[in-house]
């Protein structure tokens, strides 16, 4: 079994419109106060961790109709030697696990209540984070995943 002794992570939009207002990357400010925390790129970087290859990926834009068709067009865009074990991809602040050409591929959700913006595009966030456990086998992977909800505190962004 693996446990974390690091967090890798890579800044996103936030990330950017801090850095516009403030001069500062929230990712980073974290990653300064808390040494098992990492800094790999932005928007998009790989990582290799346990035996896995994770690909980390925060696209632009807005939610398609299906929740599933950005992170398939991801998975599709992938050289057969480039493909990850595990895709994660954030910004859309919604749930998701499905398999797509053998990659295992996640939304995350998010910890952040419904914000004014999300409320005037009748967006809902799905809030809370993935527990995965992952063992590789001879034939594949075994996946245990499991969405662990949390309740926001009203206006807590």
């Amino acid at each position: 079994m693996y446990l974390f002794n690091e967090i890798s992570g890579i800044r996103g939009n936030h990330d950017e419109a801090w850095m516009a207002l403030a001069g500062d990357s929230i990712m980073d400010l974290v990653a300064a106060k808390r040494p098992d925390i990492r800094v790999i790129g932005e928007y998009q970087a790989f990582v290799d961790w346990a035996g896995f290859r994770f690909s980390l990926h925060h696209p632009d834009g807005g939610q398609a109709y299906a929740i599933s068709y950005k992170l398939q067009k991801l998975v599709e865009s992938f050289t057969a030697e480039n493909l990850p074990d595990f895709v994660s991809m954030g910004h859309f602040h919604q749930k998701e696990y499905v398999t797509i050409r053998n990659v295992e591929c996640f939304q995350p959700g998010c910890f952040e209540a419904q914000t004014p913006y999300e409320i005037r595009k009748n967006l809902h966030p799905v809030i809370g984070g993935w527990v995965v456990e992952a063992i590789r086998m001879k034939k594949g992977i075994r996946i245990i995943a499991e969405f662990v909800k949390y309740t926001p505190k009203e206006k807590d962004w």
